[in-house]
């Protein structure tokens, strides 16, 4: 296994990974919301943010993406859960910038466990407009 910066070539495996884990993550997540959240990630947030994906044997299994220190996605394949691939995901995401923030749903099955886990603590919580009714915590992880 190994971290690659994001690539073209590759995206079509980047947005099938998305979907699988935001399906575990965000049950609560409408199609039409999935349809959105996806054409965000295709037509402002690749373009925009640094990009990193896990892949084995040359697929990928894992993605990750940054705007300045905030993680502003990180998606593990459900089927490799548990196998640290998110943990090393992160480290090589604090080796590069250091101090580390987060956005994820209070609600998002697994993802606050998973962070605290890895060394974030709460920051802050507000609510978004575009996911009413679901709170977010912004953890961070200090250096």
């Amino acid at each position: 296994m190994q971290i690659i910066a994001y690539k073209e070539s590759h995206k079509e495996e980047y947005l099938d990974v998305w979907l699988k884990s935001t399906r575990v993550g965000h049950p609560f997540l409408t199609e039409d919301q999935l349809t959105e959240q996806r054409e965000a990630l295709v037509n402002i947030y690749l373009g925009m943010d640094e990009s990193y994906m896990m892949v084995n044997n040359n697929k990928v299994i894992a993605t990750l993406s940054l705007f300045d220190n905030m993680i502003v996605s990180l998606f593990v394949d459900p089927d490799l859960f548990g196998q640290g691939i998110g943990k090393k995901l992160v480290e090589h995401a604090a080796n590069l910038k250091g101090e580390l923030l987060v956005e994820v749903f209070e609600d998002n099955v697994g993802a606050p466990y998973f962070y605290r886990r890895v060394g974030f603590k709460a920051h802050e919580e507000k609510y978004d407009d575009n996911f009413p009714g679901h709170k977010l915590l912004i953890l961070k992880r200090q250096i």
